[in-house]
């Protein structure tokens, strides 16, 4: 299929793979049970209990971590929860951390009130209103 190549990771299980779509210049990994949380970017040196050879685990979690982190490529983790696009970002220290892709910062109760005043002015139907939303609640969360 163009733009998607199968990439050998196992460790995890015996012939285990990821998947690296490409497309209009852009790269994303799809790196399954490599990694199975997180924290485990910036420890990749953890294994998971479930890893059938746990020390080709950790080479195959390191060099991921490493090429994701020198790449910038967007990353796909399919037990990451609720946040499985991400990158991995490398501090000046060498640490490496997972950054959701989707990541924004919260919004005081009188930041969303004035964004909602701004979309609101902007709606086709005079008397339209938007849904109200907790300070704790994000739109991807309702």
């Amino acid at each position: 299929m163009p733009g998607v190549t199968a990439v050998l990771t196992d460790g995890h299980t015996a012939g285990h793979s990821g998947y690296t779509l490409t497309s209009r210049g852009r790269t994303m990994r799809v790196f399954g049970d490599v990694l199975h949380s997180p924290i485990q970017i910036r420890h990749p040196e953890w294994a998971c209990a479930a890893d059938l050879d746990p020390v080709r685990g950790v080479v195959q979690r390191r060099q991921l971590v490493d090429e994701l982190a020198d790449t910038g490529d967007l990353a796909a983790g399919i037990h990451f929860a609720d946040v499985v696009f991400g990158t991995v970002r490398r501090d000046r220290k060498g640490a490496t951390s997972w950054v959701p892709a989707l990541a924004r910062p919260r919004l005081t109760e009188a930041q969303q009130g004035a964004a909602s005043s701004i979309v609101a002015s902007r709606l086709p139907w005079p008397g339209t209103t938007l849904p109200a939303t907790s300070a704790h609640e994000s739109p991807t969360t309702r």
